[in-house]
């Protein structure tokens, strides 16, 4: 009899939401370091204001899937440098910050209240900022999951990969339907690569709970063939990967693949990367510590 789930659709809200926030703003920021002149605008300014909604209204789902939301500031003040929670609380607020002030000084000048002197050298310090601090997000919301020791499928490095990647993915996806179209094969081809990354990570994952201990076994068992298995190979790696890799890979070669083909290829990378969140977060309650190899 498998235990009931604790952490339920919020937390894969959260997990997904930070995630999509993390990736727009790696991606927003790259493009702005490698931009130059017009290259790449579209991706940046709209990077930018995609960057900070997602994580603020992801955060405050977690804050509520507490409990006792109104005593959320406790974790603020409550000095433990080395819990996971008070790391993360600390790291979402400063991320939270450096967007919100990253998309304001993209808005047109004429829309910005308060002028910003050197406003063009403050973005790019804050690009430079939001990479480490994207990543550190998109790696936060798999170190979550891995404090619970006893959840095997949760425990291992190559989750916060998979989580990373998959964070890379769904922003370029999102950007992709929010962007001119003469920004997409950028974003394409970042996206080909992030979905081969991504697939070989996951097959990564599966090979090293095979190969490894009994609990590991078990760890990848029930999400490749409990419960979660019809969401994870139709959901995740059938729909979420490879059909829409085959669409991007396509529309880089043609150059003439119907621009409802491409919407629809980031439609499924969307919903790819929710599921897997799902997927995990329901197959790793499930999953338990085993004695022996």
């Amino acid at each position: 009899m498998h235990d009931e789930p604790s952490w339920g659709l919020l937390i894969v809200i959260y997990l997904f939401c930070g995630g999509l926030s993390a990736g727009a703003m790696m991606l927003s920021a790259t493009a702005m370091l490698l931009g130059r002149g017009d290259r790449y605008t579209a991706i940046v300014r709209r990077g930018a204001f995609l960057a900070p909604l997602p994580v603020i209204a992801g955060t405050a789902l977690l804050v509520f899937d507490l409990g006792r939301p109104l005593l959320f500031w406790k974790l603020f003040v409550a000095l433990r440098p080395l819990s996971p929670m008070w790391i993360g609380s600390w790291l979402l607020a400063l991320f939270s910050a450096v967007t919100l002030f990253y998309a304001y000084l993209q808005l047109p000048a004429r829309w910005r209240r308060w002028r910003v002197p050197h406003g063009d050298a403050w973005a790019r310090r804050l690009a430079v900022a939001g990479l480490p601090l994207g990543l550190a997000v998109a790696v936060y919301t798999a170190v979550l999951l891995g404090v619970l020791v006893a959840r095997p499928l949760w425990n291992t490095p190559a989750l916060a990969v998979l989580f990373v990647l998959s964070a890379l993915s769904s922003a370029a996806a999102a950007l992709m339907l929010i962007t001119p179209a003469a920004e997409h094969p950028a974003l394409s081809r970042a996206d080909i690569v992030l979905i081969a990354a991504e697939t070989l990570t996951l097959g990564g994952l599966l090979f090293y709970g095979v190969v490894s201990s009994s609990s590991a076994r078990h760890g990848v068992g029930v999400l490749a063939a409990g419960d979660c298995a019809l969401p994870f190979w139709l959901g995740v790696v059938l729909l979420g990967l490879l059909v829409p890799g085959g669409i991007e890979v396509r529309a880089a070669r043609a150059h003439r693949v119907p621009r409802a083909l491409v919407t629809l290829a980031a439609w499924l990378v969307l919903a790819g990367g929710f599921l897997l969140r799902y997927v995990v977060v329901y197959a790793g309650q499930q999953s338990v510590l085993l004695r022996g190899l």
